[in-house]
């Protein structure tokens, strides 16, 4: 039983494009988000094409959230991404983390369902890269039972000792990709730079109280 306010969780049972398709809500809109040793290779859902088409392909379908510059360290900021419990306390878009954070392992996401406010989305994905304190990514493959397929990556740059930039991304593959990135690719871009701006706020507070 939930308790009151709590919010329902939809397991993900088919692909995220069934799951979605036709409730996107348009970003002009009110959204319920407001507020190596294993790395497959990101060009395998278009290793038909030759280079610049494969690279045009992926440019096409991925999201690309705006780029903030952060006045913190950049091992703090990755401090802020790796500490999942306390994800509910700033992320807006991915608002539960459950993860071990070893490669090849399961990283459950939770987030707002924007076809039906109140409730969360559960995605499985697996973890892809752990390159402290510069790179985590996680991916969804396809399967027999959900063709769609992406990889989440969170980049962190150094720019001086107390300072440094993020951006994060979502490249859509597989069979589904263009469908993907048509129906959802506003709504996750517009969740990405809430992200984008609430990870710059976090690390800023924390490290000014450090100081």
């Amino acid at each position: 039983m939930l308790a009151k306010g709590e919010p329902v969780v939809r397991q993900q049972a088919g692909s995220y494009s069934e799951e979605m398709s036709g409730n996107l809500v348009h970003p002009d809109e009110e959204l319920a988000t407001a507020g190596a040793e294993h790395r497959p290779d990101r060009r395998r859902a278009v290793r038909c094409l030759n280079p610049e088409e494969s690279l045009m392909a992926e440019e096409k379908n991925l999201v690309r959230s705006l780029t903030v510059d952060i006045a913190a360290p950049a091992e703090l900021v990755w401090s802020v991404l790796v500490d999942l419990a306390r994800y509910p306390e700033w992320n807006p878009f991915t608002v539960k983390v459950e993860s071990n954070l070893r490669l090849g392992e399961p990283v459950n996401l939770y987030l707002p369902n924007p076809a039906s406010p109140g409730e969360l989305l559960h995605v499985v994905e697996q973890l892809a890269s752990f390159e402290p304190p510069r790179l985590l990514a996680w991916e969804m493959h396809a399967s027999a039972s959900n063709p769609d397929a992406a990889r989440r990556e969170q980049l962190i740059e150094a720019t001086g000792a107390e300072s440094c930039r993020y951006h994060t991304t979502d490249l859509f593959l597989g069979a589904t990709a263009d469908q993907v990135m048509e129906l959802h690719g506003p709504w996750v871009k517009q969740g990405f730079d809430a992200v984008a701006l609430a990870v710059k706020a976090r690390a800023e507070a924390l490290f000014a109280a450090s100081c």
